[in-house]
């Protein structure tokens, strides 16, 4: 076991796909939970940031081995002191202020742009990882995220779709109708833990608009709640979030 243990310390192909992996799946055990819960951020997004951040320490471990070896040597000899370390801290410093700015909150309390933005982040990693010639390291993360990318969102989808949480963005006729809309929900047995209230322009005359954030009771989903919300003769229009 302890020859195990400490085989598994060694930088090889081998240790890196199982360290990504592990990252992998440990931020997508938390982005799992965070998507029953129908939060912005989810399964993939998780999964993406968790494996971008275990590249940039495997990278770093990598790093700490040039210096201790082959630019140590080189150091000697030139009698310059090098440090290739503080050149993939700024580039993550700063595309991390880039990632930022493409999470959007739209006004109907929308929030767009995550996997993007985390997407961004774990593309930077490889571009470090490759600058330095860590090709081990590239050739299985990026396989990975273009899966996370494309195929893990029907998984995600699968998953929202049951999930109890919801949020619901309804426009009504008038404000009055949002206490309609409350005891209707209260009357299908449907908690609403959050709601955010706002008058939305509509051309020449203003819509009062809400977001719900609900837990629909069992065996009912959410394109049933959808469905009853929008046979109300006072809701002007409805979209999940």
């Amino acid at each position: 076991m302890l020859l195990t243990a400490e085989t598994l310390k060694n930088l090889t192909f081998d240790t890196i796909l199982l360290r990504l992996l592990t990252a992998m799946f440990l931020g997508g055990l938390v982005g799992l939970e965070r998507t029953r819960k129908n939060q912005p951020a989810g399964f993939r997004t998780f999964m993406i940031v968790s494996m971008g951040a275990a590249l940039t320490m495997i990278f770093a471990i990598f790093e700490f081995n040039l210096i201790s070896e082959d630019f140590a040597r080189a150091a000697i000899v030139t009698g310059v002191s090098i440090d290739v370390a503080r050149y993939s801290a700024q580039v993550i410093n700063g595309i991390g202020f880039l990632a930022a700015g493409m999470i959007l909150v739209t006004g109907q309390q929308q929030i767009s742009g995550i996997t993007t933005a985390s997407s961004l982040m774990a593309s930077a990693c490889m571009g470090i990882a490759a600058g330095a010639g860590f090709y081990e390291c590239v050739l299985v993360v990026l396989p990975v995220v273009l899966i996370s990318i494309s195929l893990l969102p029907r998984i995600e989808e699968f998953i929202q779709e049951r999930s109890p949480h919801m949020s619901l963005y309804v426009e009504f006729k008038d404000m009055e109708h949002l206490g309609s809309l409350l005891v209707f929900f209260k009357e299908q047995k449907t908690q609403v833990y959050e709601i955010d209230v706002e008058e939305q322009a509509n051309n020449d005359r203003t819509l009062p608009s809400a977001v719900f954030a609900l837990r629909l009771p069992r065996k009912v989903h959410h394109a049933d709640m959808i469905a009853m919300v929008a046979a109300r003769s006072y809701v002007m229009s409805i979209r999940e979030l």
